[in-house]
């Protein structure tokens, strides 16, 4: 573990975050990347209730929060108004929220649904089998989210520290 430059957190320290739900063949995840940072996670989601998201969102915010960085405002569809209204409102630092229209999608969040798709697919092609149980598929999703963030980023914040 490398510590991170004081100087690159206090110039990257609140932080955009999109948000979007993704199937990956039936199981259900939440799926969020930092506009600046380029940090993505999948969050598995046993089921897709207002609590859950909640719950999800608030884990993701804590991440974050360790890391030094705030979450200043989050893009998202509009299917998660019911569980980010009482989260935007309860954090010390408000939330701005920015949802998008009904029968739109937040591109960002769009696009990174398709690369982790494209990665788990890949993985999927190097597997000896012909079908994947739910639990595997589970942590082939959150493996290979988490693999993303070992690189630099192209566009990122920096040249040499990864996500």
């Amino acid at each position: 573990m490398i510590d991170i430059p004081s100087e690159l957190v206090q110039v990257q320290e609140d932080e955009i975050l999109t948000l979007d739900g993704m199937t990956v063949n039936s199981p259900k995840f939440l799926t969020t990347i930092a506009k600046h940072l380029y940090y993505r996670t999948a969050h598995y989601m046993p089921s897709t209730t207002a609590e859950s998201y909640q719950s999800a969102i608030e884990d993701r915010i804590s991440v974050y929060r360790m890391g030094g960085f705030w979450v200043v405002e989050i893009h998202c569809d509009n299917e998660f108004r019911a569980a980010l209204d009482p989260i935007a409102t309860i954090q010390s630092l408000p939330i701005r929220m920015n949802y998008s229209n009904p029968q739109e999608h937040v591109p960002w969040a769009e696009r990174n649904n398709r690369v982790i798709k494209e990665r788990v697919c890949g993985c999927y092609y190097f597997l000896p089998y012909v079908h994947l149980s739910r639990k595997l598929t589970k942590y082939m999703v959150i493996e290979c989210t988490k693999k993303l963030n070992y690189i630099p980023a192209q566009n990122g914040v920096s040249k040499y520290y990864s996500p």
